[in-house]
């Protein structure tokens, strides 16, 4: 991977995801992504709807147009401390269902950034307590 490497300015950064896809982080502590439809409006209300069981709902994390968007939501939750391979995860099926003008080495670029993000994110909040 190129050490100058700039995601928002790469080429591939405008490729649109067709349709553009929802993040979400659901209430039980997963992540997920939808493909939007057409009344996106609809859609994010029954997604926040409150769990008569919790009191907790999903919630719509990011909304992702293109290539480019999706590399940034994605390396911002890893640097929030969302597990990599569920990042990844994401990366591979948008690459794969919404946005297959994506080759293989962007999509392995984005998932070694994410795991370098996340990386980071867990060397910079771990603590020794728990082990105590």
């Amino acid at each position: 991977m190129n050490a100058n490497h700039n995601p928002a300015e790469a080429a591939d950064a405008t490729l649109p995801l067709d349709p553009p896809i929802l993040i979400i982080t659901t209430h039980m502590g997963g992540l997920l992504a939808t493909p939007m439809q057409p009344d996106a409006e609809r859609q994010r209300r029954r997604i926040e709807t409150i769990c008569d069981q919790c009191g907790d709902s999903d919630t719509v994390a990011a909304t992702v147009r293109t290539w480019g968007d999706l590399d940034r939501e994605l390396m911002a939750l890893a640097g929030d401390g969302w597990a990599d391979d569920a990042l990844i995860d994401i990366a591979k099926q948008a690459a794969l269902r919404y946005c297959p003008q994506v080759d293989e080495e962007i999509v392995g670029e984005l998932a070694a950034r994410l795991c370098a993000q996340a990386a980071q994110w867990w060397d910079d909040n771990d603590t020794w307590e728990d082990e105590a």
